[in-house]
């Protein structure tokens, strides 16, 4: 079975094999079952593709303090997400951040993911704790204002 994905997969690459595009299969000796680590990598050309227009709404109700990991809370694991997700967009993509509990709070407004946006709007991320309780009423008609400014 393995052998089969990895045949399909080399037959599958976009031209001659080689070091950069070589399927490595490693698998467990350990365990009765046989796992697989496959690492791909997308060609280094670019293509050119249109920015996206992205608006985060996020709960910052209490609940969102509880521990979603041993180690990190709901909260924690959410902006952990959301910095990992701002640092892949591209200056063509714009990004706004609203949170919402019994308030609705546009922390930043919609704008141009550049190194020093992308570094603002990931300290406003980290800055964002947890307080009151969710008022579900708001959080969508503020992001669907923010879409209909464009």
């Amino acid at each position: 079975m393995i052998n089969s994905i990895v045949d399909w997969l080399q037959g599958n690459l976009n031209g001659t094999p080689s070091s950069s595009n070589k399927i490595q299969v490693t698998m467990s000796k350990e365990t009765s079952t046989k796992d697989m680590l496959l690492s791909l990598k997308a060609p280094s050309e670019t293509t050119h593709r249109n920015g996206v227009d992205v608006i985060f709404v996020i709960d910052r109700s209490g609940s969102m303090d509880e521990m979603a990991t041993k180690m990190r809370s709901k909260m924690r694991l959410l902006c952990d997400t959301l910095k990992f997700a701002i640092s892949h967009f591209t200056e063509q993509d714009r990004v706004s951040v609203v949170t919402f509990d019994d308030d609705v709070e546009v922390i930043t407004d919609l704008n141009e993911m550049t190194d020093n946006r992308k570094s603002y709007t990931i300290k406003q991320i980290e800055s964002i704790i947890p307080r009151g309780s969710t008022n579900n009423r708001f959080q969508f008609k503020m992001g669907h204002l923010i879409l209909i400014s464009i």
